[in-house]
């Protein structure tokens, strides 16, 4: 089965596509878990969502605009980026890295596409569609049951120096992660998962840091995300709800020409379709 990540802000690091490489961050499995009694994942999902602010904080908004930083410190790049997401599950990202320009992600609950100033617009398809979708789920953070295929406590591990109760996920679409929740404050601490980038499979770890409230609901304002020796972090600066305008998620135009071009026939089927034309005549 492929990983899969179940947040859309580290979704930004894999539709960039900047790193290619692997480099998971060390978990600790504690050795003493046989004599605890282990949480079941419902359990450990509860005390998540009752920690962000509860069920129905988190659905009272259709939409969200997120705004923030994109950052690779040792690269020296901070690009400012913003990130709009609306149910059921549409998305738009769009980051501008300094001496590249615009990078630009969608997702309008049906297409999902890319325009990167490197390689030109491009439409997604496979398993990096397939993603994408799940990523945009706009109440994703509640990993409701009927997302899933399953769900396994596998036991309680030190994620990046914390005690966590870990979770194997995986979603309908058939996606893996692993997930680890903070025992002491049930928040979400972190994934180690495998994500479908535009140049193939990336393993990633990623840290989420620094909740705040916005609107009734905590966010985590400081993501880091680790590829290989790169680091990627996300700087969250303020978080609006239902303020986007439904037209946000509109195709642009070289998307559109994109699709119109893939729905055309090849030339081959072309020349099956006028064959039978000339055949339905005689």
């Amino acid at each position: 089965m492929k990983n899969c990540k179940r947040s859309a802000i580290p979704l930004l690091a894999m539709m960039l596509g900047l790193s290619s490489m692997t480099c998971p961050l060390a978990v600790e499995t504690d050795a003493k878990q046989e004599t605890k009694t282990l949480p079941t994942p419902r359990q450990v999902v509860a005390s998540h969502v009752q920690a962000l602010g509860g069920e129905e904080a988190l659905t009272q908004y259709s939409s969200m605009q997120l705004k923030g930083k994109f950052i690779m410190a040792a690269q020296g790049i901070s690009a400012p980026m913003k990130l709009l997401s609306a149910r059921p599950n549409k998305l738009l990202l769009d980051v501008t890295i300094p001496g590249l320009g615009a990078i630009l992600t969608g997702y309008d609950g049906e297409v999902g596409w890319n325009i990167n100033p490197a390689t030109g617009p491009t439409l997604m398809e496979g398993i990096l569609l397939k993603q994408t979708a799940e990523d945009g789920n706009f109440l994703r953070d509640l990993y409701r049951a009927e997302d899933y295929l399953s769900m396994e406590t596998v036991g309680i591990s030190k994620f990046n120096g914390r005690p966590c109760v870990q979770l194997k996920m995986v979603s309908k679409g058939g996606l893996e992660s692993q997930v680890f929740f903070d025992e002491k404050t049930g928040l979400v601490a972190g994934t180690i998962a495998t994500q479908q980038s535009m140049f193939g499979p990336v393993k990633a770890t990623t840290e989420y840091n620094d909740f705040k409230e916005f609107g009734g609901v905590q966010i985590p304002t400081r993501v880091v995300v680790r590829l290989g020796g790169i680091e990627q972090s996300i700087a969250v600066e303020s978080i609006e709800w239902d303020k986007i305008e439904a037209t946000a998620f509109d195709l642009p135009a070289d998307i559109k020409t994109l699709l119109s071009e893939s729905e055309k026939p090849s030339a081959p089927d072309q020349k099956k379709a006028d064959n039978s034309k000339e055949k339905s005549k005689d």
